[in-house]
């Protein structure tokens, strides 16, 4: 799956005419700079999650590398209204970047594409047997894992300030709250992986995933657990512009951005 059209610098390009010389300082080093972002499918039309935070992320991540963009959040967000019009994508995954290209390393560029991805299914994600390495950091469980672990109906997860975690992380802890869960951000052991009653993944791709199995050991009896059910439940309604928080967290395409 990839995009028909991707934005760069204010104009659509086939995606096959969209190049990156293989010598430019993108390639070369890390000058890369890209925010997942997703759409949704909804009786009204496609709905972007949470568009604004996640622009804001982006920019900041851009910000703190030491570059400057022309583009503020409002101007980005009408690119992606008509980034996804123009692809006509009613489903799926958006992506802004910022990379380095040709001989002006200190100009960066921007591109957003987008392309139909539809939503995961927690059916999905135990069938396709996801993996994922947790690196541990003296003991203790890392900030970068986006992990979540339910002990006694109390949620867990270990503090975070990753730029590209942050917009899925508050979702999950907000809608955990909601539901009238308690979340507890503390430093997490490896002991916790084992002793937990359920444990899921939460990233803007695959959303909310179950944890079927930790270092060879099963992480609970059913999976997914009553407390992750009730995320991903809460998560699906609210993508679907059913939820308690949709109107605070969709941004309709179609009433954002109308014609081309």
């Amino acid at each position: 799956m990839k995009p028909n059209f991707i934005w760069i610098n204010g104009e659509f390009v086939p995606c096959e005419d969209a190049e990156v010389d293989v010598f430019a300082p993108t390639r070369q080093t890390s000058h890369l700079v890209f925010e997942d972002i997703r759409c949704y499918d909804t009786p009204d039309g496609p709905a972007v999650f949470r568009l604004g935070d996640h622009l804001e992320q982006f920019l900041e991540a851009i910000h703190a590398r030491g570059y400057d963009v022309r583009y503020d959040v409002d101007d980005l967000c009408d690119t992606v209204y008509r980034t996804v019009t123009y692809n006509g994508v009613r489903e799926g995954s958006i992506r802004p970047a910022m990379y380095l290209n040709g001989e002006h390393t200190d100009i960066p560029k921007l591109a957003v594409a987008t392309w139909a991805w539809p939503a995961y299914t927690a059916q999905e994600s135990e069938s396709w047997g996801f993996k994922k390495a947790v690196a541990m950091s003296s003991g203790k469980i890392p900030e970068t894992a986006a992990l979540f672990l339910v002990d006694d109906h109390r949620i867990y997860t270990p503090p975070s300030e990753i730029f590209g975690n942050r917009v899925i992380r508050d979702s999950v802890i907000t809608l955990a709250r909601d539901l009238g869960f308690s979340v507890h951000v503390q430093p997490l052991s490896r002991e916790w992986l084992y002793r937990a009653d359920e444990v899921f993944l939460s990233t803007t791709v695959a959303e909310i995933t179950p944890v079927k199995e930790i270092d060879g050991r099963v992480a609970a009896a059913n999976v997914p657990g009553p407390v992750t059910s009730a995320l991903q439940s809460a998560f699906f309604e609210t993508t679907r512009g059913r939820g308690r928080r949709s109107m605070e967290w969709l941004e309709w395409v179609w009433n954002s951005y109308v014609g081309m």
